[in-house]
Order: structure tokens, then C-alpha cells, then sequence
């Protein structure tokens, strides 16, 4: 998920769906917002957990508002 998310220059929620085996049977991006907030709607959610027939989810997102850049070391 890292890796998929982590270039987003908005927020993101993504669910991934797995079978009862835990293997994963799709992922999907539900949800797109602004630099620091995405709303969620449960009922999406569950809907398209229903679609893929997932026995398990697994909820994600991302926060590119609170990425860092080292700053140079001070110099006394």
C-alpha cells in the first residue's frame, strides 16, 4: 500500500478485500479528498465489499499533508 500511495498529492482511502484465506481478491481506491481530509462513507464500503464477496477488508490511507523534509543541520 505504501508504495501505491505514497506519491498522492491529496488524501486517499483505499480498502483492500480478501477471501476467507486472507489472499487478496482486490483493492480499490474508494474514497479521494483534498491535501488534509477525505470523507468516508461506511455504506460504500460495505457495498463494495459485498460486490467482491470479501470475507475480510483491509482499510488504508494516506497523509500527505504530513510529509517532511529534513531540514539542513544547524550550525553553531
Amino acid at each position: 500500500m505504501q508504495l501505491h500511495l505514497a506519491h498522492k498529492n491529496h488524501e486517499v482511502f483505499a480498502v483492500l478485500f480478501l477471501d476467507s484465506q486472507n489472499r487478496l481478491q482486490a483493492m480499490e481506491e474508494l474514497f479521494r479528498g483534498t491535501l488534509s481530509q477525505t470523507s468516508v462513507y461506511p455504506r460504500e464500503v460495505v457495498l463494495h465489499a459485498l460486490h467482491h464477496r470479501a470475507a475480510a477488508v483491509v482499510l488504508s490511507h494516506n497523509h500527505p499533508a504530513a510529509r517532511c523534509n529534513r531540514a539542513a543541520p544547524t550550525k553553531h
